[in-house]
């Protein structure tokens, strides 16, 4: 559980250099990107794993020259987003065929392939969009909870730290609000996966709690630590999961 959540606190580190703001995978100057209105968030499946530089950003396609198909005109192009694709080998050779995928060079480190995409309208090229790989949210699909639950929950959050006659991490990194009552201490830690997504909500919106954090605790840390306590026990918090999750 600890390797796990250092982890956590790795992938949330790269948190406040993800600037990049949109809808959808990819975006171009060609077609407008994958036909999301401006500001509105999309669908989870529509949130894919991106090839990003080294600070988590997307990193665009080659800006080009494409034919307008409607006009026959030439037109700028490229600069789009690119999937992540699954790897082609001989059991996902008829998934993801070698001719939907681009194998680079690329200008950082990539052990994989990304998916082509169409350089007009930046959608995935025809008959490739089964090699993109969707982000998977697990439990932390309640980040679709209504801001009410949030609060709500966060209150719970406070009381409980406010009250408390010490505050200090457990060896999961999990906060633990202490009470002495008669020399009798009773301990219990912030384990509810709500109260813990509630906490990287505020601490990712405002920088605090309300309430002072466990000795030692940084902003971020406490934050990674609320994300990894709040997703599941089998998932994968990547960079891609964090992007979403902070757009939405």
């Amino acid at each position: 559980m600890r390797t796990r959540t250092f982890t956590f606190t790795l992938v949330a580190a790269l948190v406040a250099l993800l600037t990049f703001s949109g809808s959808g995978f990819a975006k171009g100057p060609g077609g407008g990107g994958d036909g999301v209105g401006d500001g509105e968030i999309p669908d989870y499946g529509d949130l894919i794993k991106l090839y990003r530089d080294v600070n988590g950003v997307p990193w665009p396609s080659e800006a080009v020259i494409v034919e307008d198909p409607e006009t026959g005109l030439n037109v700028a192009g490229g600069l789009c987003w690119q999937p992540i694709a699954f790897n082609v080998s001989d059991e996902l050779d008829t998934l993801c065929p070698t001719s939907c995928v681009n194998e680079g060079p690329f200008p950082f480190d990539l052990d994989f392939v990304v998916v082509n995409v169409n350089q007009y309208n930046c959608a995935v090229a025809t008959g490739c969009s089964a090699c993109t790989q969707e982000v998977d949210f697990e439990r932390i699909n309640s980040a679709r909870s209504p801001a009410s639950v949030y609060d709500s929950q966060l209150a719970d959050v406070i009381v409980n730290l406010a009250t408390a006659d010490c505050r200090t991490l457990d060896p999961a990194g999990r906060m633990v609000a202490s009470r002495v009552d008669d020399g009798v201490v009773t301990s219990s830690a912030i384990d509810s996966p709500l109260q813990n997504l509630a906490i990287y909500r505020q601490l990712m919106l405002t920088g605090e709690l309300g309430v002072p954090l466990p000795q030692g605790a940084g902003v971020l840390d406490t934050a990674a630590r609320g994300l990894g306590t709040g997703s599941g026990k089998t998932g994968d918090v990547n960079v891609d999961l964090v992007a979403y999750l902070n757009q939405i």
